[in-house]
């Protein structure tokens, strides 16, 4: 084991805003659906909501191939469909997906001082990776550990792109996680700690969630870093994902509950202020 510093970082709402991201694009994709079929938007927000409940996760690549209003369609009519729908979310996506101000740069000082960054998501693995190139971050990560995902259903023709994780340099090293190894679980943290070999006052976990980010950091004795900042979201985007989020709104609320470990807690106003708690490896030049 070493103590040479670790960084270990959540995605959603720590390195950007997935809250103000997702809903926006749920939304825009229900009013295609909308418009297409004339199925009620509540029926079809329903509809989501119960097979994200089914999957686990509100990022289930072949929900609309799922949908019960959309069953009776032909099969050429639901391709067209999904691509329309695809579009729509896609626009919205890349309007508002973007890093919070300072990750950038604070993971490229990261690396120059050769401090190891790693990635942890309860997503399913391939779109935290997707996610990370998106976001222009994926080349500052050493490594990503995130949930293996849902089955993939092999008998749909979209599905070979998810077979196979997206392409990304050979050197990353990717940590697929069960399902029952989620965060709050430390379980995920410990994995990290084992693939680099660090003792876990050598790491520092950075987190929007206290219940997931923190609470098994603390129990691991890794050094939490608690991104508030990532807590600032529109009302209406969080009542969707409220809304969405498989187990109720009691998950969600759970995941931004206060805690009486708060107080003990670095609270980060931005994510570069990361820089003022992590020891630096090796002299700075600049």
């Amino acid at each position: 084991m070493t103590d040479h510093p670790l960084i270990i970082t959540d995605i959603d709402n720590t390195l950007f805003n997935w809250v103000d991201y997702f809903a926006p694009a749920f939304r825009a994709m229900v009013h295609v659906l909308h418009d297409a079929t004339s199925v009620a938007e509540t029926q079809l927000t329903q509809e989501f909501r119960a097979i994200f409940q089914n999957y686990g996760t509100l990022e289930y690549s072949f929900v609309l191939q799922r949908l019960p209003s959309l069953a009776c369609l032909p099969a050429d009519d639901l391709d067209a469909l999904i691509a329309r729908v695809a579009i729509a979310f896609g626009r919205s996506r890349n309007k508002r997906m973007q890093p919070y101000p300072g990750v950038t740069t604070t993971l490229r000082w990261a690396v120059s001082q050769g401090i190891p960054v790693v990635a942890v998501s309860n997503a399913p693995i391939y779109f935290a990776i997707t996610k990370l190139r998106r976001l222009g971050l994926i080349q500052y990560v050493h490594a990503i550990a995130a949930w293996e995902g849902p089955p993939i259903p092999v008998d749909d023709a979209r599905a070979r792109r998810y077979t196979a994780l997206p392409r990304v340099r050979t050197s990353l090293v990717v940590i697929p996680v069960p399902a029952d190894q989620r965060k709050p679980s430390t379980a995920m943290y410990e994995l990290v700690l084992r693939q680099f070999g660090r003792s876990p006052s050598g790491a520092w976990s950075i987190g929007d969630s206290f219940h997931g980010d923190m609470l098994p950091s603390l129990a691991l004795g890794v050094n939490p870093l608690w991104a508030r900042y990532g807590l600032a979201f529109d009302e209406n985007n969080l009542a969707t994902v409220r809304q969405l989020t498989p187990g109720g709104p009691r998950v969600t609320d759970a995941a931004y509950a206060a805690h009486s470990s708060q107080a003990a807690v670095p609270a980060l106003a931005a994510f570069s202020e990361i820089q003022e708690h992590i020891p630096t490896p090796q002299t700075t030049l600049f």
